[in-house]
């Protein structure tokens, strides 16, 4: 048996308490020892960019498993054994939330809330940069046979 402290144990048969941070959930503890309590996980460094989030999420001691969503339906979540998600398609300069959920032997942590905002799309819709090649630029009178690099904003 594991996470007992101090255990006595005869013919595998193990007694004792629970150590901090584990409990008995199955009232097996003699058999498969104590069950780490469910802890929610908390957010890491996200990173993001104008149509996507990388989620990232710390783990969490004794989980077996995460689960996420992007409503706060655990019946409906991901499962997962990875500490990110990537979500994409987004729209840009939008905030989103993700909950993220640990699961456990004996059953799941309360979701933690993470939080990102998409960053700014390019231009953000109010112009553009460009430039242009041109050869044997006409300037009206003449051809003068010179090739033109023309940048313009608008």
């Amino acid at each position: 048996a594991q996470n007992i402290a101090n255990p006595t144990c005869t013919q595998g048969v193990c007694t004792g308490v629970c150590a901090a941070g584990t409990y008995d959930c199955n009232g097996n503890k003699q058999s498969d020892g104590c069950e780490f309590v469910a802890v929610a996980p908390t957010a890491g460094a996200h990173t993001v960019d104008a149509v996507s989030v990388l989620w990232k999420w710390n783990a969490t001691n004794g989980a077996s498993g995460y689960r996420y969503n992007t409503v706060n339906d655990y019946g409906s979540a991901t499962q997962t054994g990875n500490t990110e998600f990537k979500q994409d398609n987004l729209a840009a300069s939008t905030k989103y939330v993700l909950y993220v959920w640990a699961d456990y032997n004996c059953g799941s942590s309360q979701p933690a809330v993470l939080n990102a905002t998409t960053g700014v799309a390019p231009g953000n819709g109010k112009g553009y940069v460009g430039f242009g090649w041109a050869l044997g630029l006409n300037t009206g009178a003449a051809n003068t046979g010179q090739n033109r690099i023309a940048m313009w904003v608008r």
